[in-house]
């Protein structure tokens, strides 16, 4: 077997660990990221010298409320995931998927990201840039599947620690047992309800001109935590984008940088999400927001995001 197909069995099998130890659906599924949504798709995720390769078509199921075009923060979600498998692959003692501290995205100028529509598929690649003892470095290009053309960058910093037992659970010392306990042991929730990512955001409620109150339940979240950073993302730019719209019509979102600071205490609760605006241009329409998760009186993470008019 060659290096990239031990590679690419290696990762499957930690995506469907991965499942199996959430029990319920979290939020990968929802993009599409499960392991039965990908064992099946020939080629879906390909391994060379370059990175991880995703290719992800763009369907209706992950297209946000009220949006017929793929948003920012939906793609920033799925950079979530892949980087994470790059980090499991790049470091072969130890393989640690870890905790998000940044996550950071920007397009590619006078390029119209959003616009891919259901029926259209772009290419996500990640490569790592340095794993070491406590913190990886990675970085992800997202590109036009039919022209090639890079629709915009990213980078992602995770904290890898994750605990003396699950750390030697995934270490290559211990990665046989943990699969074989997992295949015995563990029960693969096959054909497990998943939500499209556009039904998981109904309880998300504006109280405020620009603060808006949202419920985390256990789809939402991520083998690291109760709240999956690409979802975090992705309540941002929904909040953010509406506060936008009373300022500027036709708005879209150019980058968005997270800073994750602590998780919610339990897979369930209510969150506030926070809009601060900081910059407002009436002449060019350009808007930078602040915008804060918060739950249990304290910060979750905090993001920076850049509006500008979108072009016709």
């Amino acid at each position: 077997m060659s290096s990239s197909r031990r590679a690419l069995s290696k990762l499957y099998d930690f995506i469907k660990m991965q499942g199996q130890l959430e029990k319920t659906p979290g939020f990968s599924s929802a993009l599409g990221l499960s392991y039965d949504s990908l064992v099946n798709k020939q080629d879906a995720v390909t391994i060379n010298e370059n990175g991880i390769t995703l290719r992800y078509p763009v369907t209706a199921d992950c297209l946000l409320p009220r949006q017929n075009e793929i948003s920012l923060s939906t793609y920033l979600a799925v950079i979530d995931e892949v980087t994470t498998w790059a980090l499991v692959l790049g470091d072969e003692k130890r393989s640690r998927p870890g905790k998000s501290i940044s996550l950071n995205l920007w397009a590619c100028p006078d390029i119209n990201v959003a616009r891919r529509q259901p029926g259209d598929e772009v290419d996500i690649v990640a490569s790592t840039q340095k794993i070491g003892n406590n913190i990886g470095f990675c970085n992800a290009t997202v590109k036009d599947a039919a022209t090639n053309k890079h629709l915009c960058y990213a980078s992602h910093v995770k904290y890898l620690p994750m605990g003396p037992l699950f750390d030697m659970a995934l270490s290559s010392y211990g990665w046989k047992a943990t699969t074989l306990y997992a295949e015995h042991f563990l029960e693969h929730p096959v054909g497990a309800q998943e939500t499209p990512l556009t039904d998981l955001f109904d309880s998300l409620t504006f109280v405020s001109d620009t603060t808006a109150t949202f419920h985390v339940e256990p789809a939402h979240a991520s083998l690291g935590g109760p709240i999956h950073g690409g979802c975090q993302a992705v309540l941002m730019e929904m909040v953010a984008a509406q506060v936008a719209e009373r300022l500027f019509n036709n708005v879209k979102l150019d980058s968005i940088q997270i800073q994750c600071m602590s998780p919610p205490r339990s897979k369930s609760g209510d969150i506030e999400i926070r809009t601060e605006t900081l910059s407002c241009n009436d002449a060019t329409g350009d808007i930078i927001f602040r915008v804060k998760l918060v739950g249990d009186e304290r910060t979750k993470s905090e993001g920076i995001l850049t509006f500008s008019p979108r072009q016709s």
